[in-house]
């Protein structure tokens, strides 16, 4: 591809900027995605407060500029060479901004900022959020659809924007003054750049960096309103949000001479995995510099997690929208640039070496926490910490101890990826600077179990926002074509005791891994502990002092500040909320439940509006009937000298056949014996056969009042439940086996019982009101050496497309009952 601007034709490049935590990088990439110039500065953080993580603005802008002017001179070509530029940046560091004269407020504050975790951590605990809690499960119960299960589970971090944003609109007058003009603007870097690139006429971000906000509702693919009213942001400040492809229009001339069309902004984490070239479902890439971030590729939904994986936009180009699921642990290079600064090591090039140069680390654990641990623990108020000294500790078990912390936290994220997605892996991609570490790569790859593929070049946020600026201009044609333009990688097999790895960790690893679990888990809820434990009170002495001014200043103060937390008659707060904020939230819960309760009630008024009083209007097939046993009774035992004893089932027997007895039947229809006794679907009451008494002989109770119990010889009554529709096929019949050696008799009444078909079908309890279910008797002949055994028998319906022999489902056309008669 080449330009003919200025009469010349000259080569054309793409130039990708990927401004990170700790430094901003620009390359300028070939035709063949190959490096052909780059430039790079360092990014001060600044720590003005404890638990503050900041950057300049103006800095930031200045080192932009710089490293795309070095970048293009590196390359020795000319601006007008360049045909896109892509632009990948941090997530989640955001800042506000005039929108007339684009003067920040406040420097940004970054995704490692802890200024919130108090408000993070008391919004958490608040009524509202159970409340929220409590709906969301409810609507999970009716509705079972997982993501309301994981909003029921949802708490907010300090890693995402919208409390740091919310602490922003309330310590800063000047940002609420201009949301009340309608002068405010608010971006993550991205969105800052775009402004300052296009001088001021372009507010916009993209899908990957919005949803990794927390703001971005990634299910509707827009700006969440609920959760923006619910802790009081205006959606008035928020960026509009383009494709992850897409014209946003040109740098202006002023800033490099020429005007640079931007084709593509991009999140560094979803830039990394499009450079990774991580397009199918299952692909994962593993990014190690200041923090590690694990995304896996979930195709065209987004990923519902219940343990704190994040579902984010990866990218939309065009109509397609791809969804990663993210983990991440903020501590990953930090740890290592912190073990440098105490002097472990002097080149980091050193640490794989000095970690192979032990055996292990001595027992030594580190828990890389200096911001918290995210998933699956999710505690901002972990503490980073060294457990397991001893005097014959070295730098190296020290230094090993770190890189074995970085693999340990890789293989916590990956197992809650394959718990969580349960996406079967394609590949796994890493990239980033910890992931030179050999020694953090082979032991990462010998905890997963899998093969680890490392790319020459680490810098795969830059390539990535490349590959889509390059994919818009036509400077690339096809995503197979960025496949094979991949260059060679490092691999990583891992090194499995047995000849096959079966994914958990080599036998050597496993009490390594439980004894940093332990130290882990004492890691946890430092913070808390700390305030609750408190400084260690002095013993009061004996002789009595005056108080000064000063200490009955900070007496006051105490108290005053604990009344307040109460009413605060200065600001006129109630439990830390205005009568107005408590006057919203209370409306908001009455809207809430009122349009609750209305759904449920129109959703029963239309649902009843749909039944039908005598036939159940939809029904998706004729369920199979199972047998009910009279006496109601599936363990019948009596002795048969003692009337007393078997009293219970004949009375039962002679209170059931009542509705049977000739007298009650002479009134019902005659029927055709062996046919359906189908009736009008006009007519609302149906008409009944006739099944009399007399038909079960000597099980009538007519000519044997005792029903054969006082011989021993018991009688037992079956019928088939009521199916409304059912038409058995065939000729059915009831067949009972007694489960012995030998074989006991019965008699069958009616004969060989048979069930006949004029009995069917059953129209319902309302219109077929007086329906008598046909019955077989059944008579068991028992003999003396059947009597004080129990029997175990099984009737069956027989004869007829009736299922009798269903192992998930025991009642499903037979019944069991036992059988025993004492002597």
């Amino acid at each position: 591809m080449g330009s003919h601007r200025n009469g010349f034709k000259k080569d054309s490049y793409i130039l990708s900027v990927d401004v990170g935590t700790t430094s901003i990088r620009c390359h300028v990439y070939d035709k063949e995605a190959k490096i052909r110039g780059s430039c790079s500065t360092k990014v001060v953080l600044l720590y003005p407060e404890v638990g503050h993580v900041e950057m300049d603005p103006d800095d930031l802008w200045k080192g932009f500029i710089s490293v795309v002017k070095g970048a293009v001179q590196d390359a020795g070509i000319q601006m007008h060479q360049v045909e896109a530029l892509g632009i990948s940046t941090q997530r989640g560091t955001f800042t506000t901004w005039d929108r007339r004269t684009g003067v920040p407020f406040h420097n940004f504050i970054s995704w490692q900022d802890q200024r919130a975790a108090d408000l993070v951590k008391s919004w958490n605990r608040s009524c509202t959020m159970k409340a929220i809690h409590g709906a969301m499960k409810v609507l999970y119960f009716v509705t079972r659809q997982k993501r309301l299960l994981a909003a029921s589970l949802v708490v907010f971090s300090t890693q995402h924007v919208t409390f740091r944003l919310v602490w922003v609109l309330t310590h800063y007058t000047q940002v609420r003054e201009a949301i009340d003009e309608g002068n405010c603007c608010f971006g993550t870097i991205d969105s800052w750049l775009l402004f300052k690139l296009t001088k001021g006429h372009l507010h916009a971000t993209d899908y990957s960096n919005a949803s990794s906000t927390g703001i971005f509702d990634s299910y509707q693919m827009c700006w969440s309103g609920f959760l923006s009213s619910l802790v009081s942001l205006p959606l008035s400040i928020f960026p509009k949000v383009e494709n992850t492809g897409h014209d946003f229009g040109s740098t202006d001339p002023s800033i490099f001479g020429v005007s640079i069309p931007i084709m593509s902004v991009m999140a560094d984490q979803q830039a990394a995995m499009f450079g990774e070239c991580c397009f199918d479902v299952g692909d994962v890439k593993i990014t190690m510099g200041t923090g590690t971030f694990m995304d896996i590729n979930t195709g065209s939904k987004p990923h519902t997690s219940v343990a704190g994986l994040y579902p984010l936009v990866g990218w939309k180009i065009g109509s397609e929208v791809v969804y990663l699921a993210e983990g991440n642990a903020a501590d990953t290079g930090t740890a290592i640039k912190w073990a440098q600064k105490l002097e472990l090591f002097s080149d980091v090039r050193e640490t794989s070496a000095m970690a192979y140069s032990v055996s292990d680390s001595d027992g030594v654990c580190f828990v890389p926490s200096f911001s918290g641990l995210q998933a699956p623990l999710n505690d901002p108020k972990a503490c980073a910490s060294l457990m397991g000294l001893k005097p014959s500790t070295t730098k190296s078990h020290l230094v090993r101890a770190i890189l074995e912390s970085v693999a340990f936290r890789n293989k916590q994220l990956y197992e809650t990826m394959l718990r969580e997605t349960r996406i079967p892996i394609t590949k796994i991609r890493v990239d980033g600077g910890v992931s030179s570490n050999d020694f953090v790569m082979q032991l990462t790859s010998d905890l997963f179990g899998k093969k680890i593929s490392r790319p020459q070049h680490h810098e795969m946020s830059c390539l990535g926002a490349a590959f889509v600026a390059g994919l818009e201009v036509g400077f690339w044609r096809t995503r197979e074509e960025l496949k094979k333009l991949q260059s060679a990688d490092d691999e990583f097999s891992p090194q499995c005791a047995d000849k096959e790895c079966t994914g958990s960790p080599n036998g050597e690893y496993v009490p390594i891994l439980q004894s940093w679990e332990r130290a882990l888990r004492r890691s946890m809820n430092w913070e808390e502990k700390r305030h609750i434990l408190g400084p260690r009170k002095k013993k009061k002495k004996k002789h009595i002092t005056m108080a000064s001014t000063e200490d009955k200043a900070a007496n006051k103060e105490n108290v005053s500040s604990w009344k307040d937390s109460i009413y605060n008659p200065r600001t006129g707060e109630l439990l830390g909320r205005t009568a107005s904020s408590w006057a919203l939230i209370l409306l908001f819960y009455l809207v809430f439940y009122c349009f609750l309760a209305g759904m449920f009630a129109l959703t029963m008024w239309v649902m009843l509006l749909t039944l039908d009083d005598y036939v159940p209007r939809y029904r998706d097939r004729v369920p199979e009937p199972g047998l009910v046993i009279r006496p109601n009774s599936l363990d019948i035992t009596f002795n048969k000298s003692d009337s007393k004893n078997y009293r219970t089932y004949v009375s039962h027997l002679e209170s059931f056949l009542q509705r049977y007895n000739d007298s009650m039947q002479e009134n019902n229809a005659d029927c055709i014996p062996g046919e359906y006794y189908m009736q009008d679907g006009g007519e609302m009451t149906k008409k009944v056969c006739p099944f009399r008494r007399t038909s079960l002989s000597l099980c009538s109770g007519l000519s044997d009042t005792d029903f054969g119990y006082q011989e021993g010889k018991p009688c037992v009554l079956l019928k088939m439940n009521r199916i409304i529709g059912l038409k058995p096929i065939g000729d059915p019949y009831i067949n009972c086996t007694v489960k012995k050696d030998h074989p006991v008799q019965m008699h069958y009444f009616p004969s060989e019982g048979r069930i006949d078909k004029m009995y069917f079908p059953y129209y319902g309890k309302k219109a077929h009101e007086n329906y008598m279910q046909p019955l077989v008797a059944v008579k068991l002949l028992l003999t003396k050496e059947d009597y004080n055994k129990e029997l175990a028998v099984e009737c069956r319906v027989e004869g007829t497309n009736l299922r009798n022999n269903d192992e998930r489902d025991k009642f499903l056309g037979r019944v069991t009952f036992r059988v025993k008669v004492v002597e």
